[in-house]
């Protein structure tokens, strides 16, 4: 189904959507690029602004989660980048001119000639014995 929304919905070259490591760094690249684009999340930093101490990220020995979500926001702000935040998307959908109508639950909604989902990921308990342990 086509849905005639260009008057009515932005549209942007790219809609990243996410806001951890992958979301930054694809933001990152669509800037520099000088991309019309922007970054939408429920919550930015994602799994890793929950991470206690990171001792695996390169080039930096140790941090902690916050601190390198914070860098994150600090990296895209020098190339004037500001995630919006607090943006739930509900569906995704193809429309017929090639073109993505990316709707939320707040009611924002954007249309985009690419999509990159960066969602990431939460850890997934196994409940086998000695797991908690």
């Amino acid at each position: 189904m086509f849905y005639d929304l260009s008057f009515t919905i932005p549209m942007f070259d790219l809609i990243i959507i996410g806001g951890s490591a992958a979301a930054t760094t694809a933001g990152i690249y669509a800037a520099r690029r000088g991309l019309n684009f922007k970054i939408i999340t429920k919550d930015f930093g994602g799994e890793v602004a929950t991470s206690g101490e990171i001792g695996n990220w390169p080039g930096i020995s140790q941090t902690d989660g916050v601190t390198l979500a914070n860098q994150f926001k600090e990296h895209l702000k020098f190339y004037n980048v500001i995630p919006e935040e607090g943006v739930e998307v509900e569906k995704i959908a193809k429309q017929e001119d090639v073109t993505f109508l990316i709707k939320t639950k707040g009611g924002q909604d954007y249309q985009a000639k690419a999509v990159i989902v960066a969602t990431g990921v939460h850890p997934k308990e196994l409940n086998v014995p000695g797991e908690k342990e």
